[in-house]
């Protein structure tokens, strides 16, 4: 499975069993980093990611992105326990959510707080990993903190009238409208006021200050009322209007003024409805939109019109710092996360590209995950929660080998993030076969991000010794490998949906073999090579994701670079210098009926031959499943599959989550020492399989359609092969 191809026949003699060496420590060169690697770090439970809702604006893929849920957890709730929440939460658990679902739950349940009169209550879905098919959801209640009484643009004391009324509104916990409207009926009784309407502000800390507007008994003049939640142009009706004179926007230094008061000089000197203030509120907001802003409120406040002045209030974010906590604590000032946090601080009014980008910087910290951002509330000071798994073990099992490099491999993961205080990540992998002799590998990598703008190095090694057995066991092989890679990234551009990554990165790789219990080596190539790429990901208003890799490789004849030796070469041609470029492209694409469409292809193009390293490959758990690993390989070479898949979830509690699927890959390659190509196409079916306590596999029909399945001279018959996975994740 590991190795890009076997000797075509059985060694008999000393030469036969070093040209078999000399394929056997090519073809370990060419598979063991793309494919072990691959295989053992892959297998974990599949999760999908909520991000953060941004200024209230869904992400543009919300209706096509979709998971399974078996159950939800609202917390925060003092008002309503699990049962009295049951009825709308049950029409959304043990089944496939989109993710504009899950937001519309969350605005079913605060419809629920408005009914029953916490209008000030908020209902949020935070950022999450939905891993183990748990969706959680936060309500945020809000108490009367304060009470204020305002007479024509003066505070006033609380009338002695309304005291007892407003010492029991402080008193009470969740704050309800009937409250308010204790106070405003308790007003009634003023001989000389009466309370006009009301206005409610955060205090920060879930509290709110509530400000009375009162109003001269006979004097003239028009109360706008507060809109507790609902749609604003529906909180008045059409038959409370007033003259129109002038308007009065506060707050306004990113819009230009003459481009608000093109939006209202045609109202002036009309008769409008109360609900029309609300709307041209709502389209002064649309300004900002259009401009990329993020988190301007634009409202028309309670008050009371008179002489026709209506005054619009505009609340631009500035954000003056930014507290993150990670999992639930404060992070150290002046460290990585807290530089990224609080570079957005630099730029007033903030927009959307500001924030999104400092969180797709966030994400390039190794293992940190956003769960929330949380606008100023009045001081100024935005917060960022932010949580990490300080480690991660996972041990796989499956049948990919093949009999002569064992056909039953067991692998591990250990992960560690951020632990040694440097926000790193450090993956310890290793993998052998159930005979230990034929296969033992051992790899690891280490990512660190390096400045708070998004740089990120890491480095990744492996080492392998395999000793074949099955049909090559006479020539008594054994070969080893080894290769150290250091890269780094830079994002260029990022935002919700388009980043793009400049790479580049360093590649040493050794490899060697020999026959006959060594008396024969075969091969001693050592190559080295440095890359520069990009990569671009998009996500698109109709439900899809795409990646695009470019990428150029120049091989080094030098630092230790050689072909073979003493030996022959055992690839015509090649250069140690030699250069290629190659790419590869993904689609993943949501379909209706919870349907998805995963298409992927990668090529590659030598401008002449190259080490074994270096060399395209086809066969494997990437493309050419239903072949051994590295059945076709050569200097150049292009790969194409297709997969089509759909969750369904059983309400099963022991397997509560199967996914079959049915794909088709095909591949073709060729070298420059020769004129002719290979090809080979496979198609499949199978299932993934999930089970609640973080252990999952798969297992598949895979069947070869143009080429022989394996490197065993042999076995010439293309029957299907089955395949499976098991895995546990701790």
């Amino acid at each position: 499975m590991f190795y890009q191809e076997v000797a075509a026949q059985t060694a008999t003699t000393s030469g036969g069993a070093a040209s078999d060496a000399g394929s056997f420590g090519n073809q370990q060169t060419r598979t063991v980093k793309r494919d072990v690697e691959k295989r053992v770090t892959s297998a974990s439970i599949p999760v999908t990611v909520i991000p953060p809702r941004i200024g209230g604006v869904l992400p543009p893929n919300a209706e096509q992105m979709s998971f399974t849920v078996s159950e939800i957890q609202v917390t925060g709730s003092s008002v309503y326990n699990a049962g009295d929440l049951a009825q709308i939460l049950r029409a959304h658990e043990g089944r496939v959510n989109t993710l504009g679902e899950v937001y519309g739950l969350a605005e079913k349940l605060a419809e629920k707080y408005r009914a029953d009169g916490y209008a000030f209550t908020k209902v949020t879905v935070p950022g999450q990993y939905v891993g183990d098919r748990s969706l959680k959801i936060e309500v945020e209640e809000f108490r009367i903190g304060a009470v204020d009484f305002d007479l024509e643009g003066r505070t006033v004391e609380t009338p002695n009238a309304l005291r007892a009324s407003v010492e029991k509104l402080l008193a009470n916990g969740p704050a309800r409208t009937s409250a308010l409207e204790a106070v405003v009926a308790a007003a009634r009784d003023l001989p000389e006021y009466q309370v006009a309407t009301t206005r409610a502000r955060s205090m920060g800390d879930g509290a709110l200050r509530v400000t009375a507007f009162l109003l001269r008994r006979g004097a003239a003049g028009l109360a706008i009322q507060p809109v507790l939640g609902e749609d604003r142009s529906k909180a008045e009706p059409d038959t409370r209007r007033f003259r129109l004179e002038r308007v009065s926007v506060t707050g306004v230094t990113a819009i230009d003024d003459g481009a608000i008061a093109k939006l209202y000089s045609g109202l002036i000197g009309t008769e409008v409805a109360v609900s029309q203030a609300h709307d041209l509120a709502d389209r002064i907001a649309g300004l900002y939109t259009e401009a990329g802003y993020y988190g301007v409120r634009s409202e028309v406040p309670p008050q009371v019109i008179r002489d026709g002045a209506l005054t619009i209030e505009i609340t631009e974010l500035g954000i003056d710092s930014v507290a993150a906590f990670l999992n639930g604590d404060a992070v150290p000032d002046g460290g990585l996360i807290d530089n990224i946090v609080n570079a957005v601080t630099e730029r007033k009014p903030l927009r959307v590209a500001d924030i999104e980008r400092q969180i797709f910087l966030l994400r390039q910290v190794p293992g940190l995950f956003v769960e929330s951002v949380i606008p100023p509330d009045g001081d100024g000071e935005a917060k960022v929660y932010l949580r990490r798994k300080p480690w991660t073990f996972i041990t796989a099992m499956d049948n990919r080998g093949t009999p002569e490099a064992g056909s039953y491999q067991v692998g591990f993961l250990i992960q560690e993030n951020g632990q040694l205080g440097f926000d790193e990540q450090i993956q310890l992998y290793g993998l052998v076969t159930t005979q230990v002799k034929e296969l033992q590998f051992l790899g690891g990598t280490v990512v660190v991000p390096l400045t708070s703008s998004g740089l990120v190095g890491a480095v990744t090694f492996g080492n392998n010794v395999a000793r074949p057995t099955g049909y090559l066991a006479s020539s008594d092989i054994r070969a080893t490998g080894s290769y150290v890679t250091a890269d780094l990234t830079y994002p260029i551009f990022a935002n919700a949906k388009l980043s793009t990554l400049l790479t580049a990165g360093f590649d040493l790789n050794n490899s060697s073999s020999s026959a006959l219990d060594g008396a024969i080596t075969a091969s001693d190539e050592r190559s080295r090579t440095v890359r520069f790429g990009t990569l671009t990901t998009l996500t698109d208003d109709i439900g899809g994701l795409s990646t695009l890799e470019l990428e150029y490789t120049h091989g080094i004849d030098g630092l230790g670079a050689r072909p073979t030796g003493d030996q022959v070469n055992t690839r015509p041609g090649m250069r140690l210098n030699g250069s290629k470029v190659s790419f590869e492209v993904t689609r993943e694409q949501q379909l209706p009926q919870k349907f998805k469409l995963s298409l992927a292809a990668e090529g590659q193009y030598a401008f002449s031959a190259l080490p074994a390293a270096q060399v395209f490959t086809f066969g494997g758990v990437s493309y050419g499943r239903a072949y051994d690993s590295g059945i076709l390989s050569g200097d150049h070479g292009i790969a194409a599959k297709a997969q089509l898949s759909r969750p369904i979830p059983l309400g099963n509690p022991y397997i509560p989550l199967i996914e079959p699927y049915v794909f088709y890959d095909i591949g073709q390659s060729w070298s420059e020492s020769s004129d002719a190509s290979a090809s080979a196409a496979s198609t499949g079916l199978g299932t993934r399989f999930f089970f609640g306590i973080g252990v999952g596999g798969s297992v598949e029909l895979d069947v070869p359609l143009t080429h022989l399945p394996t490197f065993d001279p042999s076995k010439t018959s293309k029957d299907p092969r089955i395949f499976f996975l098991l895995f546990a994740q701790f």
